[in-house]
This record gives C-alpha cells, structure tokens and sequence, in this order.
C-alpha cells in the first residue's frame, strides 16, 4: 500500500481551497536519476533555484533529504514531498569522495 504523509495532505486541502485552486509542490529544480551506489546522482540544476543556491551541481549525488534517506530517485521525490516550501533542509550528498552537508531551500513548482 501507500500512505500520504501529514504535510502533503495538508498542502493538497491548502492548495485546493485557496483563491487559485492549485497544488504546488516543493521543488529544489534538479533532474535526478538512481546512482548504481545508491542515492540520486544529479544530472540537471536549473537557473536561480534553490539547488543552484545552495551550490548543488550536476555529478553529486544526494544521500539525505532532512530525515528521509534516499536510496534511489523514487526515494528522492517522496522526500521532498515532505518538504515545506521556502524552508531549509538539509542535504547530505556524495560529491567524488567526500560526503558534504549543504542547506537548500524548497521552492514553489
């Protein structure tokens, strides 16, 4: 089976009841793919997105997302659906052989 979490149950009603009708979602602007050792390898960082701004570039991959860790791609979007809009999270990524820790903020998409 699958479950919904609280936070996008609650940005569905919000969306829906609000003066537009919509539902947006947390988005940091990147395109991923599963990296064979585990995690999501960035492959595309948009313009002026929170990704960009935090420095993210394509080559890392993304281990973590604030508590949730992330195996593969489909664990990177269930993630970030979590995620609340214009609030930091912290990431932990694999870039060559070091693991970081940068902060990116979630954006409107």
């Amino acid at each position: 089976g699958f479950a919904l979490g609280r936070e996008p149950l609650r940005r569905a009603v919000e969306g829906l009841s609000s003066p537009l009708g919509r539902v947006d979602r947390p988005t940091l602007g990147v395109l991923c793919r599963d990296d064979p050792a585990g995690g999501a390898v960035i492959e595309q960082v948009a313009e002026g997105t929170g990704a960009q701004k935090a420095g993210l570039a394509p080559g890392d991959v993304i281990l973590q997302i604030g508590d949730h860790p992330v195996r593969n791609q489909i664990d990177f979007a269930k993630a970030m659906q979590s995620q609340r809009i214009g609030e930091r999270v912290r990431l932990k990524i694999r870039r060559g052989a070091l693991v970081l820790e940068v902060w990116a903020t979630p954006e409107r998409g």
